[in-house]
């Protein structure tokens, strides 16, 4: 089986998120595309939803999505979230074949993650165009053993980032374009991002 991890805080997921998770399933012939919402991201110091909105608003965006799943590991394990320690639990849970998907804008501070080697060595690392920044210039200083483990995914940009449609949201702006009916309904009914 061939396995894709895309994490982030999905605060809130939107049609970005799924158009890289979509591009990087088609591109790489993935059996299953996993996202998995992060507990807290260490390198992230605003405070996001909880974590639990995060979960039911991802769980609601990938339905009727082929191929995507939504994974809690990291929200079941607290807080914070090491991509690490969610690969070694997954590749043992479920054996096969892992690529963990990132945009530019993530793959230019990569290698300040924890552990970013052991990282590349239990998946290969699948980087896409994001925020003008282009996939091959954002790696270009990586170690050449992790940049031998890079997959490049096409990506069509998209004009959005869960920054602008919370900041959109703050300010009762539409936001359909940017999410699914179902996590805009949740959104509306929770009241997550009003002031």
């Amino acid at each position: 089986m061939k396995y894709g991890v895309l994490g982030g805080s999905f605060d809130p997921p939107h049609v970005g998120h799924l158009a890289l998770a979509r591009a990087a399933h088609t591109g790489l012939g993935l059996d299953e595309t996993i996202l998995v919402p992060a507990a807290r991201n260490p390198l992230k110091h605003r405070r996001t939803s909880p974590a639990r909105h995060r979960l039911k608003m991802t769980l609601l965006a990938i339905q009727d999505e082929p191929g995507l799943s939504v994974s809690d590991i990291e929200v079941t394990r607290g807080e914070p979230s090491y991509t690490v320690e969610t690969l070694e639990e997954l590749t043992r849970a479920r054996p096969g074949d892992y690529w963990l998907i990132i945009g530019a804008d993530a793959a230019r501070t990569f290698m300040q993650w924890k552990e970013p080697e052991r990282i590349s060595h239990l998946a290969r690392i699948a980087v896409a165009a994001r925020d003008g920044a282009s996939a091959e210039e954002a790696t270009k200083d990586w170690p050449d053993d992790v940049r031998r483990r890079t997959d490049f995914v096409t990506l069509a940009p998209v004009d959005t980032s869960s920054s602008i449609i919370r900041e959109l949201a703050r300010r009762g702006k539409p936001l359909d374009a940017w999410l699914k009916p179902t996590v805009l309904a949740y959104i509306l009914e929770q009241a997550l991002y009003e002031e």
